[in-house]
């Protein structure tokens, strides 16, 4: 469940029978090795590298610029440095893996390799590059807070097809280009909405076909009778949680009479705890959950369960179709593609989503039930409208949303983006 990308790419290292090269906290480079049909390779970089590239260049910097949160990104010389060697020791790793073939193509993936493009078309000029930003690309005056803004967008030039979520982060991107790159830049730049493996729905059978289902029901305190509504997020504050956790508690506080008939289960997973904010992150969620629960819950029912551990890809499924409608409230993702597992997982073809207006998935996904996060009045319109809609209503909106995802998967994703290579 943690990281989209991963349950992006593995299905492709598998079609493609590719070399997945990842990095590894501390340690020596190991050889290539297999996990679940994909050849896996580890470039290890030092601990402290490892702790200033990706946890301060790449998150208290990038990830917090791009996103728009109202904390100031954090850019550090020494932060810089470490990315810079970061991304060379991956190009040293993608060189030893390709340079025996004749035409290689490398497939470079988001923000926390924005230098490898270029470093690789120095090494291989014979190699087809394909690099795609996941997350939101921010208007220039946002962005030029970053003092390598230039290097970053210099090495991914260095690509022959650049891929964004959205049309908003093409043009932003295309706004940022300094003037002495726009006349050597040869890259083609398409906007390609990222998408999941569409499910054979036998296998998603044999998956529900499982104790899990009888597990999770106890564990979740699941009742037929519940209106249940579902989030899984990962702790960040671009995810919107305790604006939603505000929302649910003045729902709450409005519709006395909702109590004991609806249940929230929020699922929360800590993803960076070595970065203090994150933690006090968790911590805010935590005791705003505990809080809700204390005054409006009793001895028999509680309106928010929350689970801060991992689920295993059963138990998720299970719980996407035991929901009656997923709410996801961020208030800045590239594409969200939680939203587009709870869609796959409804062969039943029930289910709502609420789905925030700011998630790259909200252009494609319109049936859903769009709204502002950051509007508590619109937040509670999208929340009543979901629970007044009808089954026909539900079931024509769901069909819609799951032939947006199956026509339009990860395979055509990859696809559409390696056309632009001929």
């Amino acid at each position: 469940m943690v990281g989209g990308v991963v349950s992006l790419i593995k299905p492709l290292a598998k079609r493609f029978k590719a070399t997945w090269i990842s990095a590894s906290n501390g340690g020596v480079n190991q050889d290539a090795y297999e996990d679940e049909e994909v050849t896996v390779k580890k470039v290890a970089l030092p601990s402290e590298v490892y702790r200033s590239y990706y946890d301060g260049f790449c998150n208290e910097g990038l990830w917090t610029l791009c996103h728009h949160q109202t904390a100031e990104p954090l850019f550090i010389s020494k932060d810089f440095n470490s990315y810079v060697l970061a991304n060379h020791l991956f190009a040293e790793e993608v060189v030893r893996c390709a340079s025996d073939l004749a035409e290689p193509i490398i497939f470079i993936n988001d923000y926390q390799l924005a230098l490898l493009p270029k470093l690789i078309r120095s090494a291989l000029p014979c190699a087809k590059i394909l690099f795609y930003w996941h997350i939101p690309w921010p208007v220039y005056s946002r962005l030029k807070v970053c003092p390598w803004s230039g290097e970053l967008i210099n090495g991914i030039l260095g690509a022959d097809n650049i891929g964004f979520q959205t049309n908003q982060d093409r043009s932003n991107f295309i706004s940022s280009i300094p003037e002495d790159l726009q006349s050597s830049n040869m890259a083609n730049l398409g906007v390609y909405p990222a998408s999941i493996e569409w499910p054979v729905l036998k296998n998603l059978q044999q998956l529900l076909a499982t104790r899990n289902q009888s597990e999770i029901s106890h564990k979740y305190q699941l009742q037929k009778t519940d209106y249940i509504f579902l989030s899984v997020d990962r702790v960040d504050y671009a995810k919107g949680i305790i604006e939603r956790l505000n929302v649910i508690k003045k729902i709450l506080e409005l519709n006395p009479s909702i109590v004991k008939k609806i249940k929230f289960i929020q699922i929360y997973i800590q993803t960076r705890p070595s970065i203090l904010k994150y933690r006090q992150y968790e911590e805010q969620i935590t005791e705003l959950i505990a809080k809700i629960n204390n005054e409006y819950g009793s001895k028999d029912w509680q309106p928010i369960i929350s689970e801060q551990s991992a689920l295993t890809k059963k138990q998720l499924t299970f719980l996407y179709r035991s929901a009656n409608c997923l709410w996801v409230s961020s208030l800045a993702d590239g594409q969200n593609l939680i939203c587009k597992e709870f869609i796959a997982a409804r062969d039943d073809e029930d289910g709502a989503l609420m789905l925030s207006m700011h998630t790259g998935a909200a252009k494609d996904l319109p049936s859903a039930v769009i709204y502002n996060p950051l509007s508590e009045k619109d937040a509670i319109r999208a929340f009543n409208q979901i629970l007044s809609m009808g089954s026909y209503e539900r079931k024509r909106r769901m069909i819609s949303l799951r032939r947006s995802v199956k026509n339009y998967d990860v395979h055509l994703w990859i696809d559409e983006q390696l056309s632009s290579l001929q």
